[in-house]
């Protein structure tokens, strides 16, 4: 079969597709990966067949003059309401780009499939146009069903170019495939208006890029190695690379082998001596070698760590963060501390070592991965996807 794959072009919503892409071409599915061009070198850095799609849509300039974060004085309510209409006006943005471009492509190329990523909605448009099943892929925690109704509206204009409205569009599409171990699953998540969401569970094999095993991360490290990461999404990038340099300076005195994940290192200012920066190390890589990560809470990060066996630290400075944070923290797999705490430095240092010193982290950790492994492979899942297409 033909399987069209669709992703926001960012890499924290496109690296969770890929372990089930590979898996649909190793059955010997056709498959195709369509987004903005800004996300060309990293599917083709992935392996996988790209399709471009519109023009790139200035995500950051989105979010200027807002602070993700919020602060003091902020009316939470407020700020979240402004987070999440920026955010949705961002999405339909980038499908309304995409969109026109990705039709064409499907109507010549007829896929029998369409998966797509929440955010991608132009996968969705497609799917609904030209009536193929679609396959929700989850990159994390599954906060967006039931949402159709206070999001829809932002989707308007996209779905009547497109001669859909949001009354007769199912966003949960056919099957829900589902990355999270049950423990850090959204409690009663339901469907839109109540409707029954077909879940298909399926173990998180971790991909965060492509990357070249440097050769200190060959042996084993003489201390304890604890990652400090803080993302590469949008809204993590426009805070700059300060958090990881606070948590850097926080650390210096622990006894332990600090290495900072950054996306690059091009603005960090003067580091502590000793700490290894690791730009644009993919993360399933190095977080098997680690004792602990501290992060800010992406579900990329979250379920890499929780695959790899890592207690965590976790900083909620994402959509999902809290979410995130809460079911780590409930599987006793690790710990977390409000944004406003990275100007705590001692607070910060005295988290890490309870992390570093208290095995029951490290066993809860284990046992979160061994929930990770026990889920139904990615290969075991596109044998699955192929029930949705009705023989010609």
């Amino acid at each position: 079969m033909k399987v069209l794959v669709s992703a926001f072009p960012k890499a924290s919503h496109f690296f969770p597709l890929v372990p089930l892409t590979w898996a649909l071409r190793a059955r010997g599915h056709s498959v195709r990966v369509a987004s903005s061009p800004s996300l060309a070198q990293l599917v083709l850095g992935s392996g996988l067949p790209w399709v471009s799609c519109g023009e790139d849509v200035d995500t950051r300039a989105l979010w200027r003059g807002f602070d993700v974060l919020g602060g003091a004085g902020v009316d939470p309510a407020a700020h979240t309401r402004e987070r999440r209409a920026r955010a949705m006006t961002m999405f339909a943005a980038v499908g309304e780009a995409m969109t026109p471009d990705l039709l064409d492509y499907a109507r010549h190329w007829s896929p029998d499939l369409v998966v797509h990523e929440p955010r991608a909605y132009a996968g969705l448009v497609a799917a609904e146009v030209l009536r193929v099943p679609l396959v929700r892929q989850l990159w994390g925690t599954d906060y967006t069903a039931g949402r159709w109704a206070e999001e829809s509206p932002f989707l308007s204009a996209l779905l009547a170019s497109h001669g859909l409205d949001a009354a007769g569009v199912n966003p949960l599409g056919a099957v829900t495939v589902d990355p999270c171990p049950p423990s850090l699953r959204l409690p009663g998540t339901p469907g839109e208006a109540g409707a029954p969401i077909r879940r298909l569970p399926t173990a998180h094999v971790p991909y965060n890029g492509a990357g070249e095993v440097p050769a200190w991360l060959r042996v084993p490290p003489r201390r304890p190695r604890v990652c400090v990461t803080w993302g590469t999404s949008t809204r993590s990038a426009a805070r700059g690379p300060a958090p990881v340099e606070r948590i850097a300076a926080a650390l210096a005195g622990l006894d332990a082998e600090l290495v900072l994940a950054v996306p690059t290192s091009r603005d960090l200012a003067p580091l502590p001596p000793g700490v290894r920066v690791a730009e644009s190390m993919p993360l399933h890589l190095l977080l098997p070698s680690c004792a602990a990560v501290v992060h800010q809470g992406g579900a990329g990060t979250t379920l890499t760590a929780s695959a790899a066996g890592v207690p965590q630290l976790i900083f909620p400075a994402v959509v999902d963060g809290d979410e995130n944070a809460r079911g780590v923290v409930a599987a006793g797999a690790g710990l977390r501390l409000d944004t406003a705490a990275l100007a705590d430095g001692p607070l910060v240092a005295q988290t890490v070592h309870i992390l570093l010193s208290d095995a029951d982290f490290t066993r809860a950790a284990a046992r979160l991965r061994q929930e990770v492994q026990s889920l139904p492979s990615p290969a075991r899942t596109a044998q699955g996807l192929e029930a949705l297409v009705a023989p010609a």
